[in-house]
């Protein structure tokens, strides 16, 4: 784990001009589990307890923040854009014992679409070395099998019975 002071103020003013997959937003909570930056005025100063009660019953994101671990967990249908990825990252703040959290909330949808290009790429990328491979074995295959050839013919004009007869 690194550990950097940042002030609240820098991390806020990152927080608000990020846009995750341009659909996203990042909200900061304290190590006390205060909400104190959101986009959304509604669930500042709320505990995560309260806006995130769902998640904290079913993926234990309580524990995972009492152990200061970084998570990732899936919201289905509580936004407007659907099913949402909620990723947790902890951010030591001054000389807090405990960590602070940055979560960075994106649609499922966006991130699968995102990944789906990525998976894209890399088949198309794997295809083309693999036809690259194929040409270079070829080529070298070819060149092995003339060069044996004509080592073949050479060597059966200079042997005595290619001579003799």
């Amino acid at each position: 784990m690194v550990g950097v002071d940042i002030s609240l103020a820098t991390l806020k003013n990152f927080a608000s001009e990020m846009k995750p997959y341009n659909t996203g937003y990042i909200f900061i909570m304290s190590d006390n589990g205060e909400i104190v930056y959101h986009p959304e005025a509604k669930f500042l100063r709320q505990n995560y307890r309260d806006v995130y009660a769902d998640l904290v019953k079913k993926d234990g994101i309580a524990d995972k923040i009492a152990r200061g671990e970084e998570f990732t967990v899936l919201q289905k249908g509580r936004d407007t854009i659907g099913d949402l990825q909620i990723t947790c990252i902890p951010v030591h703040i001054g000389s807090s014992p405990k960590p602070w959290y940055m979560g960075i909330v994106v649609p499922e949808s966006a991130v699968n679409s995102s990944e789906a290009k990525l998976i894209e790429i890399s088949v198309i990328i794997s295809l083309i070395a693999l036809v690259a491979m194929v040409l270079v074995v070829d080529t070298d295959r070819e060149v092995f099998f003339k060069s044996r050839y004509w080592a073949y013919r050479k060597r059966l004009r200079m042997s005595p019975k290619a001579k003799g007869t």
